[in-house]
């Protein structure tokens, strides 16, 4: 119980430090922006313990096409039948690369570091396992640095097939926007 209220404090307290920092609008990475978008392909694994996990499955492209690939493969911790399936699209369109992407996990509230996001990228996340009664996709942005600059709190409810968030901006991410499919 204790655990679970600090994990809503925190959650709450992140939350309210990046509204503050989107209404500053910082740039994302200003002052360390490629000329040309650089995206490394490699493999990781994301995993937590059985009774509080969520399968994911990631991957970015760009023109020329690069991807990364995020998996986990924990058994689900609920019934089938209490579960939905879905695809997240996640569209760069912020001139800026974004340094580091993060999802909440709907079993613990922990934070999945998914990877970064090069202007004009796409990532797409693919989830097997989520709890039908979680009906919010909690993400976070980050620049280069580190430095969270935007989050956002999408509404999922009645999703079958596909949420797709747009970010843009110019240099920014001005403006995140979620739509379910």
């Amino acid at each position: 119980m204790i655990k679970k209220l600090f994990s809503t404090v925190l959650l709450l307290t992140l939350m309210a430090v990046s509204l503050a920092a989107c209404d500053k609008k910082e740039p994302v990475s200003s002052e360390i922006l490629p000329e040309r978008p650089i995206v490394s392909s490699t493999e990781t694994s994301v995993s937590v313990s059985s009774e509080t996990s969520v399968s994911v499955s990631a991957s970015v492209s760009v023109e020329p096409p690069v991807s990364e690939d995020v998996s986990a493969e924990p058994e689900p911790p609920v019934p089938a039948e209490d579960v939905i399936s879905f695809d997240v699209m996640i569209i760069n369109q912020c001139k800026a690369d974004i340094g580091m992407v993060s999802v909440i996990n709907p079993y613990d509230e922990s934070q999945m570091d998914i990877g970064a996001l090069p202007d004009g990228g796409v990532l797409n996340l693919s989830y097997n396992d989520w709890p039908k009664d979680v009906t919010s996709f909690d993400v976070a942005f980050y620049n280069k640095a580190g430095k969270m600059v935007s989050s956002s709190s999408i509404d999922i409810t009645g999703v079958t097939e596909r949420v797709t968030i747009s970010l843009s901006g110019d240099k920014n991410i001005d403006k995140v926007e979620g739509t379910v499919e």
